[in-house]
Formats: C-alpha cells, sequence, structure tokens
C-alpha cells in the first residue's frame, strides 16, 4: 500500500511536468511542482515509550492557515504509513504538519522534492469528561432506574478501550457513541442510599482523565405533569421560524424548574427553560417555545419535564406532538381555461388542492357570487358554482387556501363569459344590389358572381360563415371576411352556373363563446335564380316591331297615285 501511494504522488508529478510547457506559455513564471512526503506516524506516550498510530488518523501540511495537501488530505493506513502530496505558493515556504489536531513539526518546502518523514505526536493535553446525569448531589426517587450519561472529549483521539465506568465500585458495561462522544448506561432500579459514580478514560497518548461524583437514592414523590395540548391526537402545525405555544398541568408542592423540549429521533429541535413556576396541585399553565429557522418539514416529539427541588422529575410525552410544514399548498384551476370564452350562465370553477395537511380546511374564493359546491379533502378537488346571475363580461377570480401550518397559497383565473349571440342583418346582394327577404326568390343574369354583405354585431365574435347550395345539392361553407366597421362580406362565384340554376344560402355567425345565430332560420333561405339575357333580345324585337308597324301605318295613310275610274 505504501508504493502504491509513492506511485500515485509520483504519478501526479509526471502529470505536471508533461504540461508544464503549455502553462509556461500562458504564465511568466513555471508552477511549482508538488512535494512529496511519506513516512510513519508515532505517538509519544506519557511514559516515554512511542506506538505506532492506528489507521484512519488524518495527517496534512498547512502553510499559514491553509491546508495545502494535494489533491485531498491523507490518512494512515493499518501499519501507521502515510504519503501525502503538497504545493505550496513560494519555493522555500515554511509549512507544518499536523497529525488529527496536533502539529507535529515545521519543514521547508522544496518544490518537486521527495522526502521521507516520520512523525512523532506528543500530546499532554487529557481528555475531558462532562458529566450529564445525574448531576452531583442529586436526590433522586428510589426504585427507579437511573441514566449515567457523560461526554468524553479530546484534543487528539481517544482511547476507547479505556473508558471504565464504575457504581460504588461495581463496573458497568456502558454504551459510547463515537460522534457524539456520549458514554451512556441505564441502572436498575435502585434502592433508598447514597451512590458514588466513577468515570476514567485516557486519550492515544495515555493522558488519563477521571470524574467521580455522587447523588443519593430517597424515598420521595416526584411532580406529576401532563401535557394538555398539543397532542399525538390533536397535534399543531407550524412552520419553521415560528413560535408555538405548550399548555400542561402540573402537581408539586416544592417546583424548582420545567423543561420544554421538542425532538425527533435524531435530534433535539428546540428546547425551553422555564423558570418561577408556581407550588400546588393541578396547575395548568402556557409556555412558548421557537421552532428554529431552517428547521426540516416532518413530525416531531414534544417532551416537558417538571423538576422539584429535591431534583426529582417527571417527564410527559406526546409522540408526533408536532407537525413542521414549510410547504405552501398548490392550487391548480383546471376549469374554465385561462383567457377563455364561457357562454353558460351557470359558471364552475373546477380545480385540485396539492396539500398533505388539509384537516378539516376548505378553500375559499373571492367573489361572493360563487359557492363551494363540491370539495373533497382527500383527493383536493374543488368546485364552485356561481348562485346569483352574473353579467357578461371579463371575470378575474382568486381561489386560495390555507393548511394547518398557515401556509398560503392561491391561484387566480381569467375568463370572460359571453351569453349573448352575435346579430346578423338582411344581407344585401348584388346583383340586384338590394337588400333581400327570406324565402323571396332574386333573378339575375346568367354570367354573374353573387357578392353577399352583412353587418354583424358582437363584442366577442369569432367567425361569420355563408352556407349555399345550388339546386339543393350538398351544402357549401364559405368564411366571410371583414371589412369595415361590422361589415362581412363573400362572395358565390355563380358566373359558371347555367340558367334555371337555383342558389339557396343562409348565414351563421358564431362567437368567441360559442354562441351562434343564424340568418334566415332552417327552411327559409335566401333564394336566387338565374335566368337568360331574354330581357335585352326582346327589347331589340319590340324596337324592330314598333319601327316596321310605324313604316306600315304611314304607307298606308298616303293617297294614291293611280287614275280614278271613271
Amino acid at each position: 500500500m505504501n508504493q502504491t501511494k509513492r506511485i500515485s504522488c509520483i504519478a501526479f508529478i509526471a502529470l505536471a511536468i508533461i504540461f508544464l510547457p503549455g502553462i509556461l506559455t500562458v504564465n511568466s513564471q513555471p508552477p511549482l511542482l508538488p512535494m512529496t512526503i511519506s513516512g510513519y506516524v508515532f505517538i509519544q506516550k506519557v511514559d516515554g515509550t512511542k506506538i505506532t498510530a492506528p489507521e484512519g488518523l488524518y495527517v496534512y501540511a498547512k502553510e499559514g492557515t491553509v491546508v495545502i495537501n494535494v489533491p485531498d488530505t491523507w490518512t494512515t493506513d493499518v501499519n501507521g504509513y502515510y504519503s501525502i502530496g503538497v504545493s505550496a505558493s513560494t519555493e522555500g515556504a515554511q509549512i507544518d504538519m499536523w497529525v488529527q489536531n496536533i502539529n507535529v513539526t515545521r519543514i521547508t518546502f522544496h518544490s518537486g522534492t521527495f522526502i521521507d518523514l516520520n512523525l512523532t505526536v506528543i500530546d499532554v493535553t487529557p481528555p475531558t469528561i462532562q458529566i450529564l446525569s445525574p448531576r452531583p448531589n442529586a436526590i433522586l426517587p428510589s426504585n427507579q432506574p437511573v441514566w449515567i450519561n457523560a461526554t468524553l472529549t479530546d484534543n487528539f483521539v481517544l482511547n476507547t478501550s479505556t473508558i471504565l465506568l464504575t457504581l460504588n465500585g461495581t463496573k458497568l458495561a456502558p454504551t459510547y457513541n463515537a460522534e457524539t462522544g456520549l458514554v451512556s448506561y441505564q441502572t436498575s432500579p435502585l434502592t433508598i442510599g447514597l451512590y458514588n459514580i466513577s468515570l476514567s478514560v485516557e486519550d492515544l497518548a495515555g493522558n488519563p482523565a477521571t470524574k467521580t461524583w455522587s447523588f443519593t437514592v430517597a424515598q420521595m414523590i416526584p411532580p406529576t405533569v401532563t401535557i394538555i395540548s398539543p397532542t399525538t391526537a390533536n397535534p399543531l402545525y407550524t412552520q419553521s421560524a415560528k413560535t408555538v405555544r405548550i399548555t400542561y398541568n402540573y402537581t408539586e408542592a416544592n417546583p424548582k424548574n420545567a423543561t420544554i423540549i421538542v425532538y425527533n429521533s435524531t435530534n433535539i429541535i428546540a428546547t425551553a427553560p422555564i423558570t418561577n413556576l408556581a407550588g400546588g396541585t393541578n396547575i395548568t399553565r402556557t409556555d412558548s417555545i421557537t421552532i428554529p429557522a431552517g428547521t426540516a418539514e416532518g413530525s416531531y416529539n414534544l417532551n416537558v419535564t417538571v423538576y422539584n427541588i429535591y431534583e426529582l422529575s417527571k417527564t410527559a410525552t406526546q409522540l408526533n406532538a408536532i407537525v413542521v410544514d414549510n410547504t405552501k399548498p398548490v392550487i391548480v384551476i383546471s376549469y374554465p381555461a385561462e383567457g377563455s370564452y364561457i357562454s353558460a350562465k351557470k359558471v364552475w370553477i373546477n380545480g385540485t388542492i396539492t396539500e398533505v395537511n388539509i384537516g378539516a380546511l376548505k378553500p375559499s374564493i373571492n367573489d361572493t357570487r360563487f359557492t363551494l359546491q363540491e370539495w373533497n379533502s382527500a383527493t383536493g378537488k374543488f368546485a364552485y358554482l356561481n348562485n346569483t346571475a352574473i353579467q357578461d363580461g371579463k371575470i378575474t377570480l382568486t381561489v386560495s387556501f390555507t393548511d394547518l401550518a398557515q401556509n398560503t397559497a392561491s391561484a387566480t383565473r381569467s375568463f370572460t363569459l359571453d351569453t349573448t349571440a352575435p346579430v346578423i342583418s338582411k344581407p344585401y346582394q348584388n346583383p340586384p344590389g338590394k337588400v333581400v327577404q327570406p324565402a323571396e326568390t332574386v333573378e339575375i343574369e346568367v354570367g354573374y358572381n353573387i357578392t353577399v354583405k352583412v353587418n354583424v354585431t358582437d363584442l366577442n365574435l369569432e367567425k361569420v360563415y355563408l352556407y349555399y347550395n345550388v339546386s339543393a345539392t350538398q351544402w357549401k361553407e364559405i368564411q366571410m371576411n371583414p371589412t369595415t366597421g361590422n361589415e362581412y362580406t363573400a362572395t358565390i362565384f355563380s358566373s359558371s352556373y347555367p340558367q334555371s340554376t337555383i342558389i339557396q344560402y343562409y348565414i351563421k355567425a358564431v362567437d368567441k363563446a360559442g354562441n351562434t345565430a343564424q340568418t334566415p332560420t332552417a327552411g327559409a333561405y335566401f333564394q336566387t335564380k338565374i335566368i337568360p339575357e331574354f330581357p335585352n333580345i326582346l327589347a331589340i324585337l319590340l324596337i324592330l316591331s314598333a319601327a316596321i308597324l310605324t313604316a306600315a301605318a304611314i304607307k298606308w295613310r298616303k293617297p294614291s297615285q293611280q287614275p280614278p275610274f271613271l
């Protein structure tokens, strides 16, 4: 393994050499190559002997206050061996070698070199023992187990195999949590008497630490305490960074203080010490505790502990009594669509609320014309319906919801209510160049296209269509085009239709809300018949006939030129 670490450092330096020419083209001075330091770590014990460091101790170099290991901090292996690369700011810089929290020695940095350096840790600081419970000289009730708790800390590394806990000289087997440093042991129920505790430990250098203290077990009655609110059955919902109120009842003639704790399975979230407790029976009190900012969402347990002057205490617990919820509800209005047009006089506002902590709460709407018709707290689906008539026009509604933790969200929807159908005028048709009536047959000569114009009135008009058929065949659709004002026009290309063709048509308008209007109604259409150009031929014939008749009349009236008879 030692050889592998050395090869890794050599490989890193080799890569730096390969890329050095490219770096030099950019910077005026070449960068410093790492320095490789390797060796064994020893620990000098208080008796002067040395032992090899165990696996996992951090070895690192610092230039001033900056760690300069390349690329990361290395740890000792099972043989106490280490190998690290370091990169200082300048050639010849003074760097300190550290093991864990101990500054071992100072060396000079030389770029690109390899040195063997054994490190000896000299630690003369003993560990620290902090007593948690029971407190020194505490008076505890009889026939109850006692928790013995303390924390162990050290500036270097504890030798956990040396932890020794005794009660009245009897060796105990406590548990030790390396992450928190907590030493813990629960006794069996203790009888009345004086009890002496001794806790000792050494660090890896052999520096010893010992704490001794005592407590008394007496026949005393502890306080009684009950949490009134919040409880498991009726939890309190709140957000982080909010202050909540805790109500509890206790009985104690000589109270000293109380502590409120909010916690979960891994952490104590908040603690509130309570003083100035009044003595008596069935005393109800309400105190406050603040949930810290940044507290994660979830359920938390609640403890209220009341102490008397004899150090006897009683704790009341309510599991999952406080629920932290920092997430706002999500409101989605599914109907009507944003910017839509609606023609119904009864308007539904439908949607869904996504929220875990709904309880018995309901959504609200900012328009009193709408009332909640449907609400399913399990699915979050809601439906509002207007209970009074609403005038046509643009409507903007906001649906809001506040969850049990007072997180509030809202969603806004705008739509246009339009219950009025378009109004279509009688069409103007050319030819013949006049306003036509339903069921009226208009005759036009063969060879002409028909142009139809109408005025359509509607605030939200979408399209106007002309539908026509030829000699009662299939209906065809033409979209009429707007011209000026409210006028729409369309052309029926009838110039190729033969004489005697019958053309029927009607006009239909639809607005954005789907309201429609038609003129004329089905069965009575505007009708046009195509006729031949007979009127022009007849006029010519009449003129010719008149000329012939006139000439004949003149001739008939003229006197005869033949000689009279005798």
